[in-house]
């Protein structure tokens, strides 16, 4: 259970293997290509080395189509992807059929046109919309919305605000204009539609009329005859688009059974894509490629007998003091989910130490201690089995989730039975409400809501050993790292003011106490120079001992959360019980019961996981961890729709 030592590998092959060493490896999954270093590190080298070349962009391109024509495939279809869906396992030669990669992609290219098709003909009855909304208020107006020219007279189509008083502008309109017609055709909450028409020599007249209302002319273009034909013509486009579109549609939903082989096709040229990118980071000479990258320590034998079949020169080396070296982590069936914890704060450095077996007892407690009912510990159970075994994720994080949700589960049935918890009072609430008889669900040790305090003690006591643990964890590695006299001096005083604190605390004497805080300032300013500053170097430090308290007083969460999930579940238990027996208090105590305990697991999960990884990085984390690595990445065939037996 430790960080995976890691090697360096720089490869000098054919340009004719390129494409089957990156397969193999692909297929082996060990090896993490990265962008070369090393030749461009000598200057002689730049000149004649080029970037490979690399279908990258391509590849992206199909990938991005196809994920777009299976998204219009499941819309149209009415098809949901099911969280718990099992995936289908396949051969390795079948993600790379060439016959039924094609006909999928005949099957993007086709969904890609209906889908263009359709969009258009929505555009197009957008702007019919468009045009028929500009029709109807003018529909009630017997004149052709084009009028041929007129001698001497002018016809206009306007509109004008609606809060303009129509009435008194037509008075005015008609009193004022010499030969002039004003009629109203229309209103609604925006504008008035009125048509006007006058000799050609009152236009300065109208004008001065019309201005003030705010009003603005509606020219029609290529648009002959009335309101009303046109907006029958229209209608008819619109409906024959919109019949169009469903036809489109059901065509699309009838190619419902094409979706297995869309996703196979987005598999393949996700590994295509992954390929391309991994080609992208080699150097090229046109006849010869250089590669460089990082394998597992224990995986370099196979790489090595792979390599030995082609015409190749390799170079495997240990880290230098410069590189940060991927990190992985090989931890057992426990302690591996974990990684999530891990993950969300930081990988470790290299050169640190692998956290995850250090927080996976730590976590599962506290986690458990927090969440602590024994039936919402057998649901987390029973959901990460589940889920784990039938549905095998293969996510970056959710294949930790559900193993992590398992342990977490059990470890809350644990601290429920401790507790007494099962949905908190459900026990006693439902046989003297529904029975008439009392029966309590006792706990095995505490009582959280009778005996808080012993509770918030055990908490704290859990501090303590998780604070001295980290205190350990960091003793080792500067011990480890070459440093022993850091390491006593560092952690040692510290345990001595430790147990100091606990003799005096059970009636003992203070000298041992004492004595931790003398050699704090003794040692802790021995870096500083000078005597002055080592001696308030040691002074100060002794103000860490509230630092070392407000610490311990952070697990007090363990109790609160705990009893704050216990007493909400309790308060829900008994709202359902308020109605009685009978049907009608039955009915009632069911909904409530449901809603309440849902939801108080669901905020209990939530309170429970964030507060636990608090715990691991600011009070436990902040004692020995060094984070800042990055994940080891290999080449590798991940898929998201199937599953890939690969052949050794």
């Amino acid at each position: 259970m430790a960080i995976v030592p890691m090697k360096r590998l720089r490869l000098l092959a054919l340009s004719s293997d390129r494409q089957i060493l990156l397969r193999q490896m692909m297929r082996m999954g060990c090896v993490q290509v990265d962008d070369p270093r090393t030749p461009l590190a000598s200057p002689e080298w730049p000149a004649l080395l080029s970037k490979g070349e690399s279908l990258q962009g391509t590849r992206q391109n199909e990938l991005n189509e196809a994920r777009s024509a299976l998204e219009i495939l499941m819309r149209h279809a009415g098809i949901k992807n099911s969280m718990f869906a099992v995936r289908p396992v396949l051969q390795e030669e079948t993600l790379s059929d060439d016959s039924r990669m094609t006909k999928a992609r005949a099957v993007v290219a086709s969904l890609l046109e209906k889908s263009r098709h359709m969009a258009a003909l929505k555009a197009e009855t957008g702007r019919l919309q468009s045009q028929a909304a500009m029709l109807r208020p003018w529909v009630s107006l017997d004149a052709p919305l084009s009028l041929p020219p007129m001698k001497d007279c002018l016809a206009w189509f306007c509109v004008c605000p609606a809060s303009v008083d129509v009435k008194a502008l037509s008075d005015e309109y008609v009193g004022t204009v010499r030969a002039g017609a004003f009629a109203l055709v229309s209103s609604d909450k925006e504008q008035h539609y009125f048509f006007v028409m006058l000799h050609s020599s009152s236009e300065e007249e109208a004008l001065g009329v019309l201005k003030p209302a705010g009003f603005s002319k509606v020219v029609w273009k290529d648009t002959e005859g009335t309101a009303r034909v046109n907006l029958t013509a229209v209608e008819t486009k619109m409906a024959d688009g919109e019949t169009e579109i469903e036809k489109i549609s059901a065509s699309i939903a009838a190619m419902a059974e094409q979706k297995a082989e869309l996703e196979l096709l987005i598999d393949h040229l996700s590994v295509e894509l992954a390929r391309e990118e991994a080609a992208g980071r080699l150097l090229s000479t046109g006849s010869t490629f250089f590669l460089e990258g990082w394998l597992p320590d224990p995986a370099w034998p196979k790489v090595q007998k792979m390599l030995a079949r082609y015409d190749c020169a390799y170079d495997v080396a240990e880290p230098t003091e410069e590189d940060k070296p991927p990190i992985m982590l090989k931890n057992n069936a426990f302690v591996r989910p974990f990684t999530m914890v891990t993950k969300m704060y930081s990988m470790p450095d290299y050169r640190n130490i692998d956290p995850n077996p250090l927080i996976a007892p730590f976590y599962a407690v506290f986690f458990g201690m927090m969440f602590a009912d024994v039936a919402y510990g057998m649901i987390l159970m029973a959901l990460g089995l589940f889920v784990t075994l039938k549905v095998k994720p293969k996510g970056p994080m959710v294949r930790y989730m559900f193993p992590l949700m398992t342990i977490c589960g059990a470890f809350s049935v644990f601290w429920g039975l401790m507790f007494g918890g099962f949905f908190s009072d459900a026990i006693g609430v439902i046989s003297s409400t529904f029975f008439g008889r009392e029966i309590t669900f006792s706990p095995l040790w505490l009582d959280p809501l009778k005996d808080p305090m012993s509770v918030l003690i055990v908490a704290c006591a859990m501090g303590v050993v998780h604070i001295i643990v980290g205190m350990a964890v960091k003793f080792f590695i500067l011990w480890r790292d070459g440093s022993p006299l850091d390491a006593i001096l560092d952690v040692v005083p510290w345990w001595i003011v430790f147990a100091g604190i606990a003799v005096v605390a059970l009636g003992g004497t203070p000298m041992v106490m004492i004595a931790g805080f003398a050699l704090l300032v003794l040692t802790q300013g021995r870096k500083n120079k000078g005597i002055v500053k080592k001696v308030f170097g040691g002074l100060a430090s002794l103000y860490d001992i509230t630092a070392y308290l407000s610490d311990i007083l952070s697990y007090s969460r363990l109790m609160a959360l705990g009893l704050a999930g216990g007493v909400l579940g309790m308060v829900f238990n008994k709202m359902g019980a308020m109605m009685g027996g009978g049907i009608v208090g039955i009915l009632f105590f069911i909904v409530i019961f449901l809603f309440g305990h849902i939801f108080n697991m669901g905020m209990s999960i939530i309170g429970t996981y964030v507060h636990a990884a608090r715990l691991m990085y600011i009070e436990y984390f902040g004692k020995f961890y060094v984070g800042g690595g990055t994940e080891f990445s290999p080449l590798s065939i991940r898929t998201k729709y199937v599953d890939i037996m690969i052949k050794e």
